[in-house]
């Protein structure tokens, strides 16, 4: 559902983008142009590779932060949360580490125990021991799974993002450098002149 509201979201703003596009003044849009587009116009795209293709939005995207402050402040706070997070739960992790082997070394001392009453007895009272640690951090590792889910959310809307971001600029491109027709056009007249003249080319 989150992902529908998403894709409802991005379509409606690519849609508004378009129609700025169209009142917008040839001399504006064409200050507009990304700048990394101007110089990849040399470059043959119809060869490269799919990471070459993939790579144009990280390039315009790199762009888009050197000129918007407030976007190159949210991408550094997104890129800095992930060790951000991980420095926070290690402590925890540490813990419970810890703790995972103390219970995983009481079943193997109890399992030396010869008297076998003893033996179940003990290992009852440890049972009921780790139960209640296992309800001590409950909620220390609820909270772990909400962090693991936050962070694969973030990771999508960091990625819808980028391609809301880098869509604006590349409505610009293709608004100020769609290239003129007229050179296909003489290329059909062309075609169609050949065409012409070998219908009526008469065998010697």
């Amino acid at each position: 559902m989150k992902y529908l509201i998403y894709t409802i979201c991005l379509t409606a703003f690519i849609s508004c983008n378009n129609k700025q596009a169209e009142n917008r003044t040839p001399v504006e849009e064409q200050n507009e142009t990304p700048q990394v587009l101007e110089n990849e116009k040399s470059y043959d795209w119809a060869s490269s590779s799919k990471e070459r293709y993939t790579d144009i939005i990280s390039k315009l995207f790199a762009e888009a932060l050197e000129k918007n402050a407030e976007l190159k402040k949210l991408n550094d706070a997104i890129t800095n949360i992930p060790k951000t997070a991980y420095d926070s739960a290690a402590v925890y992790k540490k813990y419970a580490q810890l703790n995972t082997n103390y219970w995983n070394a009481t079943e193997n001392y109890i399992s030396r125990l010869k008297d076998s009453t003893l033996k179940e007895s003990t290992r009852e009272i440890f049972k009921t021991l780790q139960e209640n640690y296992k309800k001590k951090i409950s909620l220390h590792e609820s909270k772990l799974k909400t962090i693991s889910k936050k962070a694969i959310s973030l990771n999508d809307q960091f990625i819808l993002m980028q391609l809301t971001v880098t869509q604006t600029m590349m409505q610009n491109y293709q608004v100020n450098e769609l290239p003129s027709k007229e050179s296909l056009e003489i290329i059909i007249d062309e075609y169609n002149k050949l065409i012409k003249e070998s219908k009526e080319m008469k065998s010697f």
